[in-house]
Order: C-alpha cells, then sequence, then structure tokens
C-alpha cells in the first residue's frame, strides 16, 4: 500500500491519477485499468507490478504503459492457478514463451514482457528473483515482420490501391457537396489522406500551428516573384521522452486544402464565442485572442461545454477573471481535442458514407493507418529513397522505411485495354451522369460555357454552376460529379489516346508513378463506356418493345376488319 505523501501521481499526459485507485487516467480518452491484476495477483507481487506499472504511466506515452500493462496481464491469465498468480517463476515464463510462440511463429508477447520484468527488477520492488532476470537477459527474441500488411499489400489493411484511393477521394468529395460529410470530417480526410501524419498528430493541433507567414522565392521569367507557403506545424508522436505537443514539425499544403483548413478555423472560432456568450461569459479582445491560438483544429464540443460549465459551478461569486485564467490554463491541454480514437473512427465514417469501393468491389475498408501506408508505398513507387519516405512521414530514422521501399513496382507493368477494362469492374471512378443527348444535360440549353471538347468535337456537358476553366481538357472531367458525357461522344477515341500515351511513358520513363498518373482517369473513361453500352441496350430494347406494341395493336384493329369481311 503506498503512502499517503506518494499516492497521488502525475501521468506522462498531464492527468493526475490516485495510485490506489482502479483506473489511472493517463490522457483525453485514454486510461488504465488495474482492477484485474489487483484482484488477481498475490499481495507479494500486486504491489511491485503496481509500483512499476505506475512507473511507466508517468514516464512513457499513454500507450506504452497500456501495452505493458495488456501483456502482463495476458501473460498472467496464462500462468495464474485457481485464478490466481503467487509468484513469478522461471518455469512459467518458459511456458508462456513456448506457448505464445506457438501462435504467432515469433516472440513478440516476451518482446514486451522482458523489459517490463526487468524494469520492475531495477526499480527494487519486491516479486521478481535474480533467477527470472537471469533467464530473461539469456533469451535471444525472434521479432514480429515489420509492416507484414504493406509488404504483402494487404487488400483490407495494407496500402489503398491508385485507382481505390482516387475513387476514395472523388467519393468523399461527392459526399462533401451533398451535405452528407460535414466540414469538420471532410477537413480531417483531407490532412490525414494528404500528409500521411498519425491520428494523434491531427488530433494535438491548434489553430495557432496554421502559418500563411512564410515565402518560397521562385523566379518567373525575368522577374522574381514570392509565392506564399502555406504551412501546418505537426506535433511529433512517438518520440522518447516527448510530451503533449513538445516537438513539431512543419509540414507544406497545397493551396486547396489550406482553404478547407482556413474554413475549418473560422467555424470553429465562430462556434467557440457562440458558447462563451450562452454561458454569459465575456472576455477582453487579447484574452479572446489568446484563447483562439489555442483552441483545436479538432475540438470536442462536449468537453468545451462541460468544462466551462463546470468552471461556471466552482465559482459561487461567478469571479470572471479567475475563469478567464481557468479557460486559459484548460486550453493549452489536450481537455478540449478530440482524441485520436474519434479521429480514426471519422475517417472510416467518411469512407463508408462515401460508398467508395475496394478491388475486389465491396465496400472500401479505410483508416488512419491504411492512408499513413499508402503515403509512403506512393513515395516509394515514385522512387524516392529511404530518406525522403522517412520526412515524409515523419519517422526519427529510417529502421522501419525498407518496408515501403522492397515492395515491388507492381504498378510499372504495361495496361492494355482488355486488362483496364477487367480493373474497370473494380472501381467506379465515375460519378457523373450518362445523358443520351446534349439536350437532356444539367445546363445542356448552353453550350457556349457548358460544352466540353475532345479534339475539337462535342464530348459532353459540365453540369457545374461553378466556372472551373477545363472545359477543353476532358482529363479531370471523367472523374467530376458534374461531368455528364454524351450517348454519342467520342470517348473509345479518348480512352485510346490515354492507352497510348501511357505505353509512351513506359518506354520512355519507366517511372511506376509517372506511368501510372493517368490510370484513374482511364478506369473513369472505361466507366462511361459501359454505362454507355448498357444505355444503349436499354434504349434498344425500348425501341424493339414499341415496335412491337404498334404491331401488336395495329393487327388488334385490323382483326374485325377481317373477320367483317368474311361475313360479307
Amino acid at each position: 500500500m503506498s503512502t499517503v505523501e506518494n499516492k497521488m501521481r502525475r501521468s506522462h499526459g498531464g492527468y493526475d491519477f490516485d495510485f490506489d485507485s482502479d483506473r489511472w487516467p493517463l490522457k483525453k480518452g485514454k486510461s488504465l485499468s488495474t482492477r484485474e491484476l489487483r484482484n488477481t495477483l498475490g499481495a507479494t507481487i500486486s504491489h511491485g507490478c503496481i509500483s512499476t506499472l505506475a512507473h511507466y504511466a508517468e514516464r512513457t506515452a499513454s500507450a506504452t504503459a497500456s501495452q505493458h500493462e495488456a501483456r502482463f496481464r495476458h501473460f498472467v491469465s496464462f500462468a495464474a492457478i485457481g485464478g490466481s498468480l503467487k509468484e513469478i517463476t522461471s518455469a512459467n515464463l518458459i511456458s508462456y514463451r513456448s506457448s505464445a510462440f506457438q501462435t504467432f511463429g515469433d516472440d513478440r508477447a516476451v518482446i514486451l514482457l522482458r523489459p517490463f520484468l526487468l524494469t520492475w527488477k531495477k526499480l527494487s520492488h519486491p516479486g521478481i528473483s535474480m533467477e527470472v532476470v537471469d533467464l530473461l537477459e539469456s533469451w535471444k527474441l525472434k521479432k514480429p515482420m515489420v509492416g507484414d500488411a504493406v509488404k504483402r499489400l494487404d487488400p483490407d489493411e495494407g496500402p489503398l490501391e491508385p485507382a481505390e484511393l482516387a475513387e476514395l477521394k472523388n467519393s468523399v468529395m461527392a459526399a462533401y457537396e451533398r451535405g452528407e460529410i460535414t466540414h469538420h470530417k471532410f477537413t480531417f480526410f483531407l490532412l490525414a489522406a494528404f500528409t500521411g501524419r498519425r491520428s494523434i498528430q491531427l488530433a494535438a493541433l491548434k489553430l495557432q500551428d496554421l502559418d500563411d507567414t512564410c515565402y518560397e522565392d521562385a523566379l518567373t521569367g525575368i522577374a522574381e516573384t514570392k509565392r506564399p507557403l502555406f504551412l501546418i506545424h505537426v506535433p511529433r508522436s512517438k518520440q522518447r521522452g516527448a510530451s503533449f505537443r513538445n516537438s513539431f514539425k512543419a509540414v507544406a499544403v497545397i493551396q486547396p486544402i489550406w482553404a478547407a483548413v482556413i474554413r475549418q478555423r473560422a467555424d470553429i472560432i465562430s462556434r467557440f464565442e457562440t458558447i462563451l456568450v450562452d454561458f454569459g461569459i465575456t472576455l477582453g479582445k487579447n484574452e479572446l485572442a489568446e484563447l483562439h491560438r489555442e483552441l483545436p483544429l479538432f475540438p470536442s464540443w462536449s468537453s468545451i461545454k462541460t468544462t466551462i460549465e463546470a468552471l461556471i459551478n466552482i465559482s459561487t461569486e461567478y469571479p470572471q477573471p479567475g475563469i478567464s485564467l481557468a479557460l486559459h490554463d484548460l486550453s493549452k491541454t489536450d481537455a478540449w481535442h478530440q482524441t485520436a480514437t474519434g479521429m480514426g473512427l471519422t475517417i472510416q465514417e467518411n469512407a463508408r458514407l462515401s460508398g467508395a469501393t475496394n478491388r475486389s468491389g465491396g465496400l472500401l475498408h479505410v483508416s488512419p493507418k491504411r492512408l499513413r501506408y499508402t503515403k509512403g508505398t506512393d513515395a516509394a513507387r515514385a522512387g524516392f529513397g529511404t530518406f525522403v519516405i522517412a520526412e515524409l512521414l515523419d519517422h526519427s530514422t529510417t529502421a522501419c522505411v525498407d518496408i515501403y521501399t522492397k515492395i515491388l513496382p507492381e504498378h510499372a507493368a504495361s495496361i492494355n485495354l482488355a486488362m483496364a477494362t477487367s480493373m474497370a469492374g473494380l472501381a467506379r471512378l465515375f460519378l457523373g451522369k450518362v445523358v443520351d443527348r446534349e439536350a437532356d444535360a444539367f445546363r445542356g440549353d448552353d453550350p457556349a460555357v457548358s460544352r466540353v471538347l475532345f479534339k475539337g468535337d462535342g464530348a459532353a456537358t459540365c453540369g457545374s454552376e461553378t466556372e472551373c476553366g477545363l472545359q477543353r481538357l476532358p482529363r479531370p472531367c471523367y472523374t467530376c460529379q458534374h461531368f455528364q458525357p454524351w450517348l454519342d461522344g467520342p470517348h473509345e477515341a479518348f480512352l485510346l489516346e490515354l492507352l497510348r500515351e501511357r505505353q509512351d511513358r513506359l518506354t520512355v520513363l519507366g517511372n511506376p508513378v509517372m506511368v501510372g498518373i493517368e490510370d484513374h482517369t482511364i478506369i473513369a473513361v472505361i466507366n462511361v463506356i459501359q454505362r454507355c453500352e448498357v444505355r444503349r441496350g436499354e434504349l434498344a430494347a425500348a425501341a424493339e418493345s414499341d415496335i412491337r406494341s404498334r404491331t401488336t395493336s395495329t393487327r388488334t384493329k385490323l382483326r374485325p376488319t377481317h373477320q367483317m369481311r368474311k361475313l360479307l
């Protein structure tokens, strides 16, 4: 039992916890339960185990402490006799390692367990004998395969195929424009897909991390111009000893993503100020500006409301300066941020609402980890080296980057019409609507601004009421939801041109990404051609039905006359 003096501890994430409590809060949305271990372990080793867990909770990331607790609990469930474990022996450790090796084919279970037990002994807590220490230190452990899903290009857990990623982006954009995906969720998807950062990193972003004060010098002709850089200072994670928002790495984003992020910032500031008004809180201009800087880019509004309400309730005389200071202190923590788990669920929900399909034709399963794998894999396909990929994914070393560089450049292979056609059956990259003729299209009555041309010939109608300037360049149009290709448009000719260009790039460049840069467009064009074939079949069937109906009607009208003639 701990003494009164050291009963209260503080986690690495900045949360206070009671050593004697069955549940320890470690960070926002993350806690560690000690109840099962307290109930299962004998008195001698219980204190040593809980004290060692407290050591990890105070000094390491919440995920690390939780992993050690889960692994030791797994060992206890294996070694306990009669529902209780009285001591840790060499015999039960050897049996546990053997059993786990048969299950996993490696020593992943003991790799986590060994440092926990050695730290336990190093801290001089009771329960670990020197015999156990000698055994653990003598083992040469087989590590599990790192990045197996990436190396195997696993269809459910590995990186997305280029066609899958293209369909996902197009489908999410379409769902966003239909109002099915909120701007908040759409912005997170854009950052996750574009930057490849972990959920825990993006969830930790604050408004002050958005930076458009830097410029990139560039030469345009003779005159020197300055182009703005849109930077997001992303908090780093998985850094040894680092705490919440301890270090950062700047990521440059393109203007469309920056525009989405800026709108997100404006929405957050507006909603936060509305909440303050609703609670009757008035702050000075400088105080409010400082709070704005500390607001999360992806806030938990329920947490914000709950904490503000709690502050008001404990302020019996409603001292405004005290509430202002408390709000300022809270804003600097992770209390108002969404959790990394919640952000991961946001990505899954975006994919579900978009209706994007995978390479097998089923619903596409997406997670932040898969988007991260995709970012690294695409960089490897483009021929970037390990140091560049490590920088792109914010790795401190190149130790884990080989999983991307060692995959085969399978997308460098030539693609012919038959292969492209089979690929098109597994990806729905055309999101628009085939129309029988120009007059049937939305905005088809204004061909001067809506007609899309291919080599001077009409091919489709653009249904967007926002001028995009691409009416004379049909490549991006085939993956746009506003695109309305005509039934008799030159889509087959356009497809053959794309395939010829792809083969030329393969011959000249041999670069996987540069070769496959138009693959999503190729599949979208095939989608259009296939839909046109279906529509022609429908029209032919309707015409045949109409002819049959008119023939039957004519015969029905003639029959009475024929019968009357027989009677005459």
